[in-house]
């Protein structure tokens, strides 16, 4: 059942799998802790991919959606902030990221929208050592970039996505950081893998590539395609 008041659209679904797609190996305890969706909805990816991620995609956006308007998705960010959830520092970004692409398809309010992203900045502006980009990320250019697809079989398994395993490479690095990967298994614009490498103590995701491992740009279509 919908929130009262709410009706299902297109940008609940895109902003969902906006979110989903880039959380990385601690994915599963910002969408419990941050959102309130439980693990066991999300953290087998059998059952995802077998009930539909486009339906998970959803329940996130509309989560997104109803959180931001009632205020207790700014609360619930102060609250992770303060006592320091995994993973905390990266998606805080993202999150605010999706949000503003709420507003900007006319979802979600624009007062709580920069009451969040002043608690965002806040934090940004305490923690500077956390948001520090990666000298090699401002070197590669994702344009010349061409991953090496990798067999599972070759690649030691880190850790579990909301997606799937995601796996160290064993070979390719960026600059002289390691790589790390999972299947995108949602394919959502064509994306066939997705890659990460490590920035701290987390893994961030760099890219999104198609079966012959060329970066490419995701187009995020209207429900059903």
């Amino acid at each position: 059942m919908l929130p009262k008041g709410y009706e299902l659209r297109d940008e609940h679904v895109n902003v969902g799998y906006e979110l989903l797609e880039n959380l990385v190996d601690c994915g599963t305890q910002i969408l419990e802790e941050l959102i309130g969706i439980p693990k066991q909805v999300h953290a087998n990816p059998g059952v995802v991919m077998g009930r539909g991620c486009q339906a998970l995609a959803a329940t996130t956006g509309l989560a997104l959606d109803t959180m931001l308007n009632n205020g207790e998705l700014t609360k619930s960010v102060e609250r992770a902030i303060k006592s320091k959830v995994r993973g905390i520092y990266i998606h805080i970004q993202l999150i605010n990221e999706v949000v503003q692409e709420l507003v900007r398809n006319g979802l979600g309010t624009k007062k709580e929208a920069k009451k969040l992203e002043k608690v965002i900045s806040n934090a940004i502006n305490q923690n500077p050592q956390d948001f520090e980009p990666d000298d090699d990320e401002e070197k590669e250019d994702r344009g010349e970039f061409k991953w090496e697809i990798k067999n599972p079989k070759e690649s030691p398994k880190v850790v579990r996505g909301p997606f799937g395993k995601i796996y160290k490479d064993p070979t390719q690095k960026l600059g002289h950081k390691d790589i790390y990967w999972s299947k995108d298994r949602a394919g959502h614009g064509n994306s066939a893998f997705k890659i990460f490498r490590k920035h701290g103590d987390e893994l961030r995701h760099f890219a999104d590539v198609d079966v012959e491992g060329n970066i490419i740009s995701k187009h995020k279509g209207p429900i059903g395609q």
